[in-house]
């Protein structure tokens, strides 16, 4: 058995967006008038209603700048949206959360307490996301790219030699389009009578199974769950269905559908999409309760883990991973896929290059302070661990080329 996890690293050879490329995505559609709006409409002047949105989008935008720094990604927008929002229902709510009563709003979140602003705003991030993701997952588009037979050869590898499930963070497709898997290998059964499948926690224990941790877009709400339904009693009005197509899943979405509330009195978005900094209050609905669970027990069980392109910036990710050495023991076998150039990383003798900062402090977590990679060996290539780790930094393109096969000797003996 192998477990297979997926970072939104492990698809950009295909032209899937990655963190940066998605962040700048989200900007540009945040900041165009016809985004996000301010509801302070004034039916005498429409247009500046619309003017008065790009004029909250853009001071958003220059606050995540200045709070951190110029390549603060879409998490980092999000975070500060549900921040604002959390403020802005203590207010109306007559609440008085932590953040109502150690703040002190400054001028500029006072500006953007607007109405609905930062849950429509929010929601366009989502939205954002949704439409650049549907794009990269097109099958004619990504199955006419010149990487995609070694990609699929690598899932088809796996599935073939091993009992396969596979736990991935991405939205896109490309999984299940290289294993040519439907929505019964995401736990998925289809309702009778209609083009919609609605999620059974007893089809998650098949293999291979292709697992979306952090939605995928194809998921949205029931459109017809107001309507008399012998099935209502087996979901509640967040669990999520699966539709064949991505675009009629996105128009089940609502501005308002993701919001929900944490015990804390914040506000945490979800939904469909799950991202931002509070993913694991966002986890409570199915099926990603089921698929966390899932994850759980498989790395309890199974010695053996794949990681391609996952940095290890989740901590309730990071959670599940920390027992595996102490449950597997020299069984323990994981093997990292990622890219830099170590010798860029470094910059000139004695120095770091600026540009991999962010490199520089992902070795220096995975070698100090997570167990597994304790005494991570930096001298040749692949790069080992003493407890079971194998890194390889060239990337999964080049491992396709040339290592594949010392992978696999490495994880499946």
């Amino acid at each position: 058995m192998l477990t297979v996890l997926v970072g939104a690293g492990g698809a950009v050879d295909l032209g899937v967006p990655g963190t940066r490329e998605l962040a700048d995505h989200v900007v540009a559609h945040l900041t165009k008038d016809w985004g996000c709006l301010s509801r302070t409409f004034d039916r005498r002047d429409p247009d500046a209603t619309w003017e008065r949105g790009k004029v909250l989008a853009d001071r958003l935008i220059d606050q995540a700048r200045r709070y951190h720094g110029d390549k603060f990604n879409f998490e980092n927008l999000l975070n500060i949206l549900e921040a604002l929002a959390t403020l802005e229902d203590s207010h109306a709510r007559g609440r008085k959360t932590a953040d109502a009563l150690l703040l002190e709003p400054k001028d500029w979140v006072k500006e953007l307490l607007d109405g609905t602003f930062t849950k429509s705003a929010a929601h366009e991030v989502h939205c954002a996301i949704h439409a650049a993701l549907a794009k990269a997952s097109d099958k004619d588009r990504v199955q006419a790219k010149g990487p995609w037979p070694a990609f699929q050869r690598l899932w088809m590898d796996l599935a073939g030699q091993t009992e396969l499930t596979s736990v991935t963070l991405n939205y896109d497709t490309l999984i299940e389009q290289a294993l040519n898997l439907g929505p019964d290998a995401q736990g998925f059964s289809r309702i009778d009578g209609e083009d919609l499948w609605q999620f059974d926690d007893r089809l998650t224990g098949r293999t291979p199974t292709v697992v979306h941790l952090h939605g995928s877009i194809h998921l949205g709400y029931r459109r017809s769950a107001l309507d008399p339904d012998p099935l209502r009693w087996r979901y509640t009005h967040k669990d999520l269905f699966w539709y064949s197509d991505p675009a009629q899943a996105y128009s089940s979405w609502g501005s308002n559908d993701q919001e929900n509330h944490t015990q804390a009195e914040r506000t945490a978005i979800g939904g469909p999409i799950i991202t931002g900094l509070q993913k694991p209050d966002k986890l409570l609905v199915e099926p990603y309760s089921t698929y966390y669970c899932r994850f759980g027990r498989q790395l309890a069980e199974v010695p053996r883990l794949l990681v391609v392109g996952y940095g290890f910036d989740d901590p309730h990710v990071n959670q599940l991973l920390y027992g595996m050495r102490r449950r597997h023991g020299d069984a323990l076998r994981i093997a990292v896929i990622t890219k830099f150039d170590p010798v860029a990383m470094h910059g000139t003798y004695g120095s770091w290059a600026d540009e991999r900062a962010n490199e520089n402090d992902m070795i220096a977590r995975w070698s100090t302070r997570w167990g597994p990679f304790g005494g991570l060996s930096l001298r040749a290539y692949p790069w080992d661990s003493k407890n079971g780790v194998r890194v390889y930094y060239r990337g999964l393109a080049d491992i396709l080329d040339d290592g594949w096969e010392d992978l696999l000797r490495f994880l499946l003996t």
